[in-house]
């Protein structure tokens, strides 16, 4: 996770979300590729975007339980400390990818509202909770 840039980050949201209803086909991946592509082209200016490359350093990631998740989102949050239009340009996507195979089962909405929540929760509103 240390050597994640904010592209392996944002292709990790979306393959949790692709990867939710355990049936990840080439569509979604294909749509992963070219969202997270034209994101980072948009936002940061990246033209060189490798999807390849990001796998390779989230595979190499340990832990993958929903609880490494959680901490991977929130660290990479803190970290990269993305605005609200990326944010929401995201979460936008991430409803896409869910509805790219015309079924939005109810694990990928559960997922999507579980990274929204991450996304957008404050730090100083999370260090209030119990």
């Amino acid at each position: 996770m240390q050597t994640w840039n904010v592209e392996d980050f944002i292709t990790y949201l979306y393959l949790i979300v692709a990867d939710s209803d355990f049936d990840t086909n080439t569509t979604e991946v294909d749509m992963v590729k070219k969202r997270v592509g034209k994101l980072v082209l948009l936002h940061f200016g990246n033209k060189n975007y490798d999807y390849d490359n990001s796998i390779i350093k989230i595979k190499g990631t340990l832990g993958n339980s929903i609880i490494s998740r959680s901490e991977i989102i929130k660290t990479m949050v803190d970290k990269f400390k993305l605005p609200s239009d990326i944010k929401a340009d995201i979460l936008s996507d991430l409803s896409d990818l869910a509805l790219s195979d015309d079924n939005v089962t109810a694990t990928e909405h559960e997922t999507i509202g579980y990274i929204k929540q991450l996304l957008l929760i404050p730090k100083t509103v999370e260090s209030l909770r119990i």
